[in-house]
């Protein structure tokens, strides 16, 4: 018996969809070895100094004020990766007592403590250390992930060290300091709260420049959001609660609370939610 037209139809179809013809995945790439990690950055043409014998490499670092290098060293006896941004502020000799207080202090406080410091040269850096056992292996987007990961957090507390370096901050005010730093870096992106009107209210602001806007756990405002300078310039798209025509702001940071002062505004509403009180992380 022949099949009929419609199976043959349903075979063909089913045979060449776009689903079945899909390639697979490549399959992630596995570093097993510091030779393996130096073969990488050689295809990549990145820049790079290894020492295979001594099992690290290191890598040049420009990235927001840091200007220095990582070193990868790869202790696969001890079953370790070791990322270790270097933070290249000096430390004067009278200030080192200082610095290392603060040093223990963040650490005990941070989400992932890596501070350490270097006494043959008087420098800071920030190591992060992952395992490869019993793997025996870290996938190459593990270690993008990871130098990219210490690279930011060196960034992030390179204005702390040059402070205590400076004698600017005392030790115990260091974490307050670096965490005002981040709040101050973070501009307004985030999730911001107050309480207005008997409510609770949650305004969103993400990098793309879109604004949220949440009343007791519900969202009545969608926005567009311009930042520039040390003003806020919104465009309500969609909810309950949008109103025609932009409203811009002056807003102003302060550790983790936010104010508003009106610009320009014809809505009485957004400016009552928005100005007449502070929000805060």
């Amino acid at each position: 018996m022949k099949p009929s037209l419609a199976v043959l139809c349903l075979v063909i179809c089913f045979a060449s969809s776009p689903l079945m013809s899909q390639e697979a995945p490549p399959t992630p790439k596995k570093v097993t070895s510091l030779q393996e990690l130096v073969e990488i950055l050689k295809a990549e043409k990145i820049e790079h100094q290894a020492n295979i014998p001594e099992q690290y490499v290191v890598i040049p670092v420009k990235r927001g004020g840091l200007n220095s290098a990582q070193v990868i060293r790869w202790a696969a006896r001890d079953g370790f990766v070791h990322f270790i941004q270097v933070i290249p502020v000096q430390i004067p000799d009278e200030n080192l007592t200082v610095v290392e207080s603060a040093m223990v202090r963040i650490n005990h406080s941070y989400p992932v403590p890596g501070l350490g410091m270097n006494h043959d040269n008087n420098t800071t850096y920030f190591r992060f250390t992952v395992p490869i056992l019993p793997r025996g292996f870290l996938l190459e987007s593990e270690v993008k992930e990871y130098f990219s990961f210490s690279v930011n957090q060196a960034v992030q507390l390179l204005p702390t060290i040059k402070a205590l370096a400076q004698g600017e901050v005392a030790a115990e005010d260091a974490l307050e300091f670096h965490r005002n730093r981040i709040q101050q870096a973070l501009g307004p992106l985030g999730a911001w709260r107050r309480e207005f009107g008997d409510s609770q209210w949650v305004m969103k602001v993400t990098p793309k420049g879109e604004v949220t806007l949440e009343k007791d756990g519900k969202i009545v405002v969608d926005s567009l959001v311009n930042v520039k300078d040390d003003q806020m310039t919104f465009d309500d798209v969609t909810g309950e609660l949008a109103v025609e025509g932009k409203g811009t702001y002056k807003f102003k940071i302060e550790g983790k609370t936010m104010t508003f002062t009106v610009v320009e505004d014809a809505s009485e509403g957004r400016k009552q939610v928005l100005s007449s009180g502070p929000w805060t992380r």
